[in-house]
């Protein structure tokens, strides 16, 4: 993957930790985090079937499905973030540690 992005350091594809991270290995499920719909971003039938429908391909296929809710002031401060990040500007007014 390294040939297609110059950046990313050149680490070589690890099969067993892979195959350890796979569903259907006897102890460890890959998780996915599932919003099935936010108060502030409301979504349409169709798509909500259509979320429906792949939530339960991918438990069948063995992942586990886990469920959040994004408040608004999650949403809210997530945003601020990406747009310090993107702007390089703003992010010494975040009371955090990087």
């Amino acid at each position: 993957m390294h040939h297609f992005d110059p950046l990313m350091a050149p680490t070589p594809f690890n099969q067993q930790m892979y195959d350890e991270a796979l569903p259907n290995h006897s102890h460890n499920k890959v998780k996915v985090g599932f919003i099935k719909e936010m108060e502030f971003l409301p979504v349409s039938p169709a798509v909500r079937r259509a979320m429906d429908i792949a939530k339960k391909g991918l438990e069948d296929a063995g992942y586990e499905i886990v469920d959040f809710k994004l408040t608004h002031d999650d949403y809210q401060r997530g945003t601020d973030y990406l747009m310090g990040v993107l702007t390089n500007t703003s992010v010494k007014y975040f009371d955090v540690d990087f």
